[in-house]
């Protein structure tokens, strides 16, 4: 519940929910609850694709004049993942 607040309120960090976790899983990555190394993993991961991140962060800014922060796009990408996983 934490992580769903730090989230909603400063962007700060993903929600460590049951598909985010489940997204972490799928690609392999520390996961279970949140600790310095799982998010310097997730962090990690980030830093890996961050030209993709990028653009979507970007492109969903023009398109819909929302700006969403870095570890909100982090969130809903493992997010999918989890989701798509348990389907």
């Amino acid at each position: 519940m934490v992580t769903k607040i730090l989230l909603g309120t400063l962007g700060c960090i993903p929600a460590y929910d049951r598909y985010f976790i489940d997204g972490l899983r799928e690609k392999g990555i520390s996961h279970s609850k949140l600790s310095k190394n799982n998010f310097l993993a997730v962090v990690g991961f980030y830093n890996n694709n961050k030209d993709s991140f990028d653009y979507v962060q970007k492109a969903i800014e023009d398109r819909n004049k929302i700006y969403y922060p870095t570890m909100k796009l982090v969130d809903m990408y493992f997010w999918q993942i989890g989701f798509e996983a348990d389907a």
